[in-house]
């Protein structure tokens, strides 16, 4: 058994939502990977500053109208790589 088995390399990719009007509310489009890395805690540093970031940008009337997590501009995709 290799060291690979025992340990699977896991990446973390942060994801951008893109929150688009549809019928009255904001729902997800697309998501796009921004970013990947190694460590859990690196990716979701970046993703809560990036999720900050771009919440200034949305009038309040805006995020109240969106479905779904209504917080997250950004989410986390962990990938075991084989």
């Amino acid at each position: 058994m290799s060291n690979r088995d025992t340990n699977p390399q896991i990446v973390y990719i942060v994801q951008h939502l893109d929150w688009q009007y549809q019928d009255f509310l904001y729902g997800i489009e697309d998501e796009e990977p921004v970013r990947a890395f190694s460590d859990r805690r690196d990716a979701e540093e970046y993703r809560r500053q990036r999720d900050a970031e771009e919440r200034t940008t949305w009038p309040e009337e805006k995020l109240a109208r969106r479905s779904g997590d209504t917080e997250a501009f950004f989410e986390i995709l962990a990938v075991e790589l084989v």
